[in-house]
């Protein structure tokens, strides 16, 4: 509370986050208004694709010693395979 309450870079970072956060959800509610719980979902679903393709993208053509980024790895497969089967369980 204290860090909260005297940094202004910490109460920014707070600020956009919860701005982040009801955008979100106010464009969700929109999403399943115009179209379905269903579609709903699958976006989000992908929001998971879109995160992991950016690691990756990160790692290999922006720092590849950053530890933000994610390299290819054998279980990257298997990464992938979930991925396949969570979209397909839908």
């Amino acid at each position: 509370a204290y860090l909260l309450k005297n940094s202004w870079i910490v109460q920014a970072i707070a600020l956009a986050d919860l701005v982040s956060c009801l955008v979100y959800n106010i464009v969700g509610m929109k999403v399943t208004e115009a179209m379905s719980g269903v579609m709903r979902t699958m976006l989000e679903a992908t929001r998971t694709l879109m995160v992991w393709i950016f690691n990756l993208g990160w790692h290999y053509f922006v720092n590849p010693s950053s530890t933000f980024g994610e390299a290819w790895t054998a279980w990257s497969y298997l990464e992938l395979f979930g991925f396949a089967l969570l979209i397909l369980g839908q």
